[in-house]
């Protein structure tokens, strides 16, 4: 009906198809999509279950220091505080080859622990084979924690280095052999020589180099110390308990500094090794 007379068509009654229309595409595609959820996936898309692996990857988890756990050809072994660890994906039993050496009448203990909680404790001296049950599976640990090490070494201590002119009041270019043992503090200004290795003092003018000294006794004698420069014997001395004093004149370029009687013995080691490991998985 038209005219000037015609009634307007309600905008609800206008869109009520429209909503309707929508309402159908939507359940379509739910439906859908349902039906497209209960279709397995082709062969090549689904996913593939990992069997469990009897061979364990066992890796250093901590050390105290560096080469404190190191791997041999069948395992590991423990010169200080370290642990290692590996992930089973089930329970199964463990074997440990292993053998240690003990010091101050204490063997080295092997603590076995499974997902953080203590499973077992081996005392490790004379070689043999030992098995223990893992419960379950998850984070295998087997930690070394009681090591021990004493050792007399005989050392000197040189500190406080100085000149008497302000142009290279307190040298810093101190150089020593790496590895040896021998170490150079620049914050602190000390060096410590325990090796045959010389260390090198640069001077930058001539004048008079100041220093303290002090040595350590080790195998009943102390540290006998050689300064030298430009291929001449500038001092040699016996480094005393307490700290002294010395004064040396020297001239412009390096000076060498070297211990002439180095001395070190090992007095203990508590450490163990770790022949062989084995996991077999229990289902």
């Amino acid at each position: 009906m038209s005219g000037p007379d015609a009634q307007p068509t309600p905008p609800a009654a206008r869109s009520a198809p429209a909503l309707a229309g929508a309402l159908v595409v939507l359940l379509l595609s739910v439906a859908l999509a349902a039906v497209l959820l209960r279709i397995p996936p082709p062969p090549g898309m689904r996913p593939v279950a990992q069997p469990c692996s009897q061979l364990l990857a066992w890796k250093a988890a901590f050390q105290s220091l560096d080469g404190a756990v190191t791997p041999t050809v069948r395992g590991w072994r423990f010169a200080a505080r370290g642990a290692v660890q590996a992930v089973s994906c089930t329970p199964g039993r463990l074997v440990l080859d292993g053998s240690g050496r003990a010091a101050q009448g204490q063997e080295p203990r092997l603590e076995v622990l499974i997902n953080g909680r203590p499973v077992r404790t081996l005392e490790l001296l004379q070689r043999r084979v030992q098995a223990v049950d893992i419960p379950e599976a998850g984070r295998i640990e087997l930690l070394f924690l009681n090591s021990f090490y004493a050792s007399e070494v005989r050392y000197a201590q040189i500190s406080d280095l100085r000149m008497d002119n302000d142009e290279c009041r307190f040298p810093s270019d101190v150089t020593v052999q790496a590895g040896a043992g021998d170490a150079w503090s620049a914050p602190a200004r000390i060096l410590t020589v325990m090796s045959r290795h010389a260390a090198q003092v640069s001077i930058c003018r001539p004048g008079t180099l100041s220093l303290t000294v002090q040595g350590t006794r080790a195998g009943q004698a102390l540290p006998v110390l050689r300064f030298m420069q430009g291929g001449q014997v500038l001092s040699t001395v016996t480094a005393p308990e307490a700290p002294q004093t010395l004064r040396i004149p020297v001239t412009r370029g390096p000076v060498t500094l070297q211990l002439l009687n180095p001395f070190a013995r090992e007095l203990a080691s508590r450490e163990l090794t770790l022949h062989g490991l084995q996991f077999t998985p229990r289902p």
